[in-house]
């Protein structure tokens, strides 16, 4: 019964480090779509890369996540 605790917890920490990051790749986004309209496409440009950067991270560690096994209980 505890192991089955310890596993539930692990997976919604895991879970929740997901959600965070890709909020902060979605705040990215917006922030370079509303640059670029704005016309500060030097911001644009920045945050554009910081949010692909951390698409990419997420990409990683989900695949990493089910391959291990960690999805949703």
């Amino acid at each position: 019964m505890r192991d089955k605790q310890i596993r539930l917890v692990k997976s919604h920490i895991i879970n929740l480090n997901f959600n965070i990051m890709l909020r902060w790749t979605v705040t990215f986004i917006i922030l370079a779509i509303v640059a670029g309209i704005f016309g500060f496409g030097g911001i644009a440009a920045g945050a554009a890369s910081i949010a692909k950067i951390l698409f990419f991270i997420f990409l990683v560690l989900f695949i990493i996540s089910l391959i291990s096994g960690r999805t949703r209980v």
